[in-house]
């Protein structure tokens, strides 16, 4: 999802800067929510192959008493992780709910001033606000439930050990 809400971005960006004609030339910052999304979205990644991995560990026979004997580590590192991924969801939170894309528009060597830019996002039909975009929902929408039940997982581990 967190790839989905990248390449998106991406095209949105894309398609904006191709409606404007030549001597025009337009910048859209969003690194602050494209930083902490990008870190979210590797955290979560890796989590779930860890994941995957635990849970592997103690379907299988073979490695079941090794996974039994090292659930507090789990635990840990799923704690770990969890606090990690809280950490990051916390500013990308805050910045979806009160930010939008630092957009600045140059007509030759003239910046263009805010109100114009205004009044040329509403001509294109598009919006800097970042919750208004319908994937950065999706992705905010995701991590805090994928949060929730690392944390539960971790816990439970933790007292199971």
């Amino acid at each position: 999802i967190g790839l989905n809400a990248l390449v998106k971005s991406n095209q949105q960006k894309s398609a904006i800067k191709s409606k404007v004609s030549s001597p025009t030339v337009i910048t859209i910052n969003t690194s602050d929510i494209l930083n902490v999304g990008i870190v979210l979205t590797a955290i979560t990644a890796f989590t779930a192959v860890l994941i995957s991995k635990f849970v592997l560990l103690m379907i299988t026979p073979r490695t079941r008493p090794f996974a039994v004997r090292t659930l507090r580590i789990q635990g840990l590192i799923l704690l770990f992780f969890s606090i990690w991924i809280l950490a990051c969801n916390i500013p990308y939170t805050l910045f979806f709910n009160t930010r939008e894309a630092k957009v600045r528009a140059f007509l030759g060597p003239t910046e263009l001033s805010h109100d114009i830019i205004k009044a040329l996002e509403q001509k294109l039909g598009s919006s800097g606000v970042y919750k208004d975009q319908w994937y950065l929902k999706l992705l905010l929408g995701c991590i805090w439930p994928g949060w929730f039940f690392i944390t539960v997982a971790a816990l439970t581990l933790l007292y199971a050990s």
